[in-house]
Parts: C-alpha cells; structure tokens; sequence
C-alpha cells in the first residue's frame, strides 16, 4: 500500500469542531496524524511518499 504524507497538514489545526450539537476541541489534529504515520511505518505497511515530489 502505498501512503501519501502532505507535511503542510499540520499548518492547518481546526481550534473547534461540532460534536453533538457542541464545540468541542479538535479530535484530528497534527499529533494524531503523526502517530497514524508512525503505527503505519512500525508495520510496513508500504512507502509513504510525499504528494509534492
């Protein structure tokens, strides 16, 4: 599987987002981005790749 890695994702952090009929902090966030990466790297999971080059 190949997996494509934008590092411009963690320019754009939402403060608030609509959950339940209340704002409520960001659950997706850089920091979650960045350990789906890394879980996906400790599995081999396939190259991740920049969509940029």
């Amino acid at each position: 599987m190949i997996t494509y890695y934008n590092r411009h994702h963690a320019l754009h952090q939402g403060r608030r987002e609509m959950f339940r009929g209340e704002l409520v902090p960001c659950f997706e966030v850089p920091a979650r981005a960045d350990q789906v990466l890394l879980e996906m790297q400790r599995r081999k999971l396939g190259p991740v790749m920049d969509p940029h080059t």
